[in-house]
């Protein structure tokens, strides 16, 4: 990801790329700061676009573990609504993060 990352506070976002080998755009997603990136126990949750999602994990998987970082799939234990646009916080009302 060419993001610098340190910019974004927890519960802030990010919109990135993900690059291949050769600098190539391969993807792009959503990095949220779950609250400690400046921490050893950082955690980063990324949100992938859903047609790509299996071989994207998987790509990241075989790239992080090996530098001893935990990629987690939760993917299944949840439901993401994304709700963009200039209106998106107005249509939101009263909900609560």
């Amino acid at each position: 990801m060419p993001s610098d990352l340190h910019r974004i506070g927890p519960g802030e976002a990010c919109y990135t790329v993900l690059l291949n080998e050769a600098g190539g755009i391969r993807d792009d997603l959503i990095v949220y700061d779950c609250g400690a990136l400046d921490d050893d126990q950082g955690a980063l949750m990324l949100v992938i676009n859903a047609a790509c999602a299996d071989a994207d994990t998987a790509w990241i998987r075989e790239r992080m573990e090996p530098a001893g970082l935990t990629v987690t799939d939760i993917k299944d234990g949840g439901v993401l609504l994304a709700l963009q646009g200039p209106d998106a916080m107005g249509l939101l009302g009263g909900v609560e993060r």
